[in-house]
């Protein structure tokens, strides 16, 4: 049995049936495919197991699996509707807020698909050329990573120490570096990164700080990642990419692309919250 198979197939059953859920004492499922299996009072159709993926991608032995997950999945379901699991005003009140994230980013994405068109070519071609200097150079960094619970102070303190030469980057790297696996390596990250990769990995203030340092062996002020962590990022090496436009077309496609849907996120969240009833209440 493929256990790695099985966890992601009980992962997305979590998932499906929260999103099913809901404080009414009992939810049906919406269904319009060929029957499967029954349940008791309820059946397991191919449009519910096509929530999965392409079920035609896997062999007879994990379909049964999933089968089999879904069977005990709905029994268990059944249940619990029957004990006094949804007397509990916490897992409720959870299960409402799982829901209306899940609606609300289902409902954000085909929003902003309507919203956003897909930047024309020479959009692409400007933003390539605003930008050739960087994309023309491959850079290595080191970064130390530092826990938000120190806070920016303690991260300043490090910064400071490191800039009158009292401690090196490398042992502070090793010393007080959250990411085990770079931190031993004194923070340096073993792979050449073109302008924009980290942004495309969800790091777009690395990004940013890191193609913005002049000069081999320039480290950056203690910035604070979307992750929480404050990071001080060094530039070990620099190496020319020989990256042309049309290998990197598609790369700026997906950032001026996501540029433009992060302005129209916030502007149709700022209209909103004009538009919005919200009173503050004072907490003290």
């Amino acid at each position: 049995m493929n256990t790695k198979f099985r966890i992601l197939i009980v992962s997305l059953l979590a998932i499906i049936l929260t999103l099913s859920s809901c404080t009414e004492k009992k939810s049906k499922f919406t269904q319009s495919g060929k029957k499967i299996i029954k349940v008791n009072n309820e059946y397991i159709t191919d449009d519910l197991i096509g929530l999965f993926g392409d079920i035609n991608m896997i062999d007879e032995q994990q379909k049964q699996i999933l089968l089999d997950e879904l069977i005990n999945n709905f029994l268990i379901y059944n249940e619990a509707l029957e004990s006094d699991v949804m007397n509990d005003t916490i897992f409720v009140n959870q299960l409402e807020l799982q829901k209306r994230l899940a609606i609300a980013n289902k409902f954000l994405e085909k929003k902003l698909q309507e919203m956003v068109p897909t930047p024309a070519e020479n959009e692409l071609q400007g933003y390539y050329q605003l930008n050739k200097k960087k994309f023309d150079e491959s850079r290595k960094f080191a970064v130390i990573f530092i826990h938000p619970q120190f806070g920016k102070s303690f991260a300043d303190s490090l910064h400071d120490l490191i800039k009158r030469g009292r401690k090196s980057f490398r042992n502070t790297a090793k010393e007080f570096s959250i990411d085990t696996i770079t931190g031993k390596n004194g923070g340096v990250i073993e792979k050449y990164f073109s302008f924009k990769d980290w942004t495309m990995m969800g790091y777009p203030v690395l990004d940013s700080i890191g193609f913005n340092l002049k000069k081999k062996g320039e480290f950056s002020e203690p910035i604070q990642t979307m992750q929480g962590a404050y990071a001080i990022i060094k530039i070990m090496d620099v190496i020319p990419s020989n990256s042309s436009y049309t290998q990197l077309r598609q790369l700026i496609l997906s950032v001026v692309y996501q540029q433009k849907r992060n302005i129209k996120f916030q502007e149709y969240i700022d209209k909103l919250r004009q538009e919005a009833n919200i009173e503050y209440f004072d907490q003290n």
